[in-house]
């Protein structure tokens, strides 16, 4: 039976919408199977730009919500060792954003870079925003900054488990898929 659509592998074929492409693949394998791999193509191009608009919501977001908490800091006046400011830029602002960079030409590199950079941000906040007693402990904040610090802190650790989701999600499909 000769392919209604053109021939498998053309421009044509795999430039139809992702959803009529795979209902047609799934129509025809049994009369031509042409269309298989047209479809393959498609639905792997759809995951990959799928995940890379996951991955740089949650890198996105997440460097909004630092920038405010860094305003809560100042204002309320929580300092940063040295070592805790050097973390916080290294690897809470700037490795997501490498990470991110890095997706884009090398997809497991930059989905294992935001994961572990926010597995690393998640942890450092917990302890220092809610386990560790101390000037950066939300509950001991200055009354004046403490909603805000409070808020940012909480969304900074949802941001942050989401993002370990995210990037450990990419990182599982990066290696089954090429991107």
């Amino acid at each position: 039976m000769p392919c209604p659509v053109g021939r498998a592998g053309t421009d044509r074929c795999a430039s139809f919408e992702c959803s009529r492409v795979k209902t047609f693949a799934l129509r025809s394998h049994a009369a031509t199977g042409c269309h298989i791999r047209a479809a393959c193509v498609v639905m792997s191009y759809m995951r990959t730009d799928s995940m890379k608009v996951m991955l740089a919501a949650v890198v996105i977001a997440h460097l909004a919500v630092t920038i405010v908490h860094g305003v809560a800091h100042g204002g309320a006046h929580v300092p940063l060792t040295p070592a805790a400011l050097a973390f916080v830029i290294v690897v809470i602002q700037l490795g997501p954003l490498v990470g991110l960079a890095l997706f884009l030409v090398r997809p497991r590199s930059g989905a294992a870079v935001v994961a572990g950079c926010m597995a690393g941000a998640l942890v450092f906040g917990v302890l220092n925003h809610f386990v560790l007693a101390g000037v950066d402990n939300a509950a001991q904040v200055d009354a004046e900054w403490r909603t805000l610090f409070g808020a940012t802190a909480v969304l900074l650790a949802l941001i942050e488990g989401g993002g370990v989701l995210v990037g450990i999600r990419a990182f599982e499909r990066s290696g089954r898929h090429r991107f």
